[in-house]
């Protein structure tokens, strides 16, 4: 099996504090940031990284998202993950797996369509999920992930298939995965997910700031670093201003 395409897709925007994206910087201080997904194609079928927002905001955001809803910025039907599918001419059925880099809410907010995927999750990441710890409660939609009865559980790194494959990036949650994938033109891509929330993170070694554990977020952060330069690996880091324009293409193809 071999990787043929890969996309990034811009899933819509929401506001944060910066002391968010950087631990103890920016107080008060407020910034608009994208939420994205990846796609891969194989020759075996689509292997999705992350499902973005819940687009059933766009309608009803407090009963989508409860209190969180007060964070959205910008959300469309167009920025959901059937409609991506779709603008690609992809079936949802065609898509085989689907991992989660984590299962904080804006993560996972389409993984409610994707009930035929095999669903890829760190073990400690399914505990924790299930009965998060009260301070980090809130950010976990259980009703967004709807855990298949038997998904896939893996521990630390793992190869999903030739080319592409899952490291452990524990720390802003115990289970924090990231993807790398090796491109068709025999280059490398490391999709961060919350690992690193803007290039910043990796190029100063210095954690967001909601970590669950940020002696682990600085070490995961340390090992990202080293496969972009020591690798010469792509490194996507999804919630970065800087990778999108608001009014631009919503889908990026990576080769």
């Amino acid at each position: 099996m071999t990787v043929e395409r890969m996309w990034i897709l811009n899933c819509g925007w929401i506001g944060v504090e910066n002391s968010l994206l950087m631990y103890r910087e920016g107080f008060g201080q407020r910034q608009v940031i994208p939420v994205t997904a990846n796609l891969v194609q194989t020759d075996e079928g689509y292997f999705l990284f992350d499902s973005g927002l819940n687009v059933a905001a766009v309608t009803d955001p407090e009963g989508a998202l409860g209190a969180k809803a007060a964070t959205l910025v910008d959300l469309d039907e167009g920025h959901g993950i059937l409609a991506h599918l779709e603008s690609l001419h992809i079936d949802v059925g065609d898509v085989r797996w689907l991992a989660n880099s984590h299962l904080h809410w804006d993560h996972t907010g389409g993984n409610s369509h994707l009930t035929g995927a095999q669903m890829l999750v760190q073990r400690e990441e399914l505990r924790f999920a299930l009965e998060p710890d009260a301070f980090v409660s809130a950010i976990f939609l259980r009703q967004q992930y709807g855990l298949p009865e038997a998904p896939t559980v893996v521990e630390g790194d793992y190869v999903v298939t030739d080319g592409l494959g899952l490291i452990n990036t524990r720390g802003h949650t115990p289970g924090h995965q990231s993807l790398i994938v090796r491109l068709p033109s025999g280059r490398s891509a490391l999709c961060a997910g919350d690992a690193a929330y803007l290039q910043a993170n990796v190029d100063q070694a210095w954690p967001p700031g909601n970590a669950w554990s940020m002696p682990d977020a600085y070490r995961s952060l340390r090992r990202i670093a080293f496969l972009r330069d020591f690798a010469r690996t792509e490194l996507l880091v999804g919630h970065d201003p800087a990778l999108w324009e608001r009014t631009g293409p919503r889908v990026r193809e990576i080769r």
